[in-house]
């Protein structure tokens, strides 16, 4: 598990050097862009949609507890998003329908391969195996973890039930932190 260094109440981040730009669809068929990152909390994977490993399907059923965790915090997105050629609406309605997504809280994105891939390598600077075919012949079990400015708190292993608890605690210590830094503007407004 790869974590960015914090202390007390996470004020060192990485802040993205350019916004995260996208358009894909999700599983209603609606488009979606990076306008849904805005003001929010954001927890990102990504899943092949014909994985046929346990790798996908359990990196799943860890997003589902983060999802159940914050169902009534509508600060809190969770945005998986399908790399390779199996991707389809009805795939992505297939996988959201298996781990009861709410639309509007746990977006199951897909589209160009290219934006993909430049959302997943560039702008997130995750890893990228080039395999024979236009699908990476790996991809990682890493989930990130966005807070509401952009700014990448974290990476943590999707198959770990532990780090996922952590990413969990990581999103209140995120959410404290926002709190303070509001009071803060609001205290130098009405200087």
């Amino acid at each position: 598990m790869s974590r960015i260094p914090r202390v007390d109440l996470p004020d060192r981040i990485c802040v993205l050097e350019d916004s995260l730009f996208f358009t894909f669809s999700d599983q209603l068929g609606q488009e979606v862009t990076e306008l849904v990152l805005e003001d929010n909390i954001c927890v990102i994977s990504f899943y092949s949609a014909d994985c046929i490993e346990k790798v996908c399907p359990t990196i799943m059923k860890e997003l589902s507890r983060i999802q159940t965790e914050y169902i009534d915090d509508q600060e809190v997105k969770i945005i998986s998003i399908a790399l390779g050629q199996g991707d389809s609406l009805s795939s992505r309605q297939t996988f959201a329908k298996r781990f009861d997504a709410i639309p509007k809280k746990w977006y199951f994105l897909g589209g160009n391969l290219s934006e993909v891939k430049k959302l997943y390598y560039e702008q997130l600077a995750m890893p990228w195996y080039e395999g024979l075919s236009s699908v990476p012949m790996y991809h990682n079990d890493s989930i990130v973890l966005l807070d509401h400015l952009g700014g990448v708190r974290g990476f943590y292993d999707g198959t770990d039930s532990k780090s996922i608890d952590q990413l969990m605690a990581d999103i209140i210590l995120v959410q404290k932190w926002r709190k303070v830094k509001k009071k803060e503007a609001s205290r130098k407004r009405e200087d």
